[in-house]
């Protein structure tokens, strides 16, 4: 019988170094949802994530890497397809110079626009339609979403499902399931001890 996922009770931070790693990286890792579980919340938190950290076009990116250049890379993402709650990541390697704290800091003051949300939500709902092109891909969809409890109509209406998603959608699930109140796992990989 399929269980949920009990969300974590404690924030974990996990550090390792070595001398054979060249770029320090941040990870954090939440509880977060799926479309069985609950599949309003999993595709405004699909979109959400889109605009944080889906891309060079994305918020994180823009922000950090090419306007304060304090990050190298930065992107988030969610396994939302899974049949329980599957993890919500949020994940960047800091500039030369720029420390884990920083950071951190920077990535968790990130918001997003209107404008932002609509280019998400059409990039998702495009990214399905062309997907249908594939015979292979659609057998594979069709297939997981059925085994997963979903339906056809779950897949064909996937794209409209994602049009339709509002700023305040993405934002409140985005809030609930990176809120601060919600506990992580958080990994640090360095170039060597104690470097950060």
């Amino acid at each position: 019988k399929w269980a949920p996922v009990a969300p974590l009770t404690e924030t974990k931070e996990l550090v390792y170094s070595d001398p054979k790693v060249r770029q320090p990286s941040w990870s954090r890792y939440y509880s977060g949802t799926s479309e069985t579980r609950d599949r309003e919340l999993s595709y405004a938190l699909d979109v959400g994530l889109e605009v944080l950290g889906g891309g060079m076009t994305s918020r994180l990116y823009q922000s950090l890497v090419e306007d304060q250049q304090i990050a190298i890379n930065a992107n988030t993402y969610a396994w939302t397809t899974l049949h329980d709650e599957g993890p919500a990541i949020i994940t960047a390697s800091p500039a030369p110079g720029v420390t884990l704290d920083v950071l951190e800091t920077a990535i968790m003051e990130e918001g997003f626009t209107d404008a932002e949300v609509e280019r998400a939500r059409n990039s998702l709902a495009a990214q399905a339609i062309y997907a249908r092109d594939s015979q292979s891909n659609m057998a594979n969809t069709f297939g997981s979403t059925l085994a997963l409890g979903g339906s056809i109509e779950d897949v064909l209406d996937y794209p409209d499902a994602m049009r339709a998603i509002t700023t305040e959608q993405a934002i409140a699930a985005v809030r609930e399931i990176f809120g601060a109140d919600r506990h992580y796992i958080e990994a640090h990989l360095l170039p060597a001890e104690g470097d950060s």
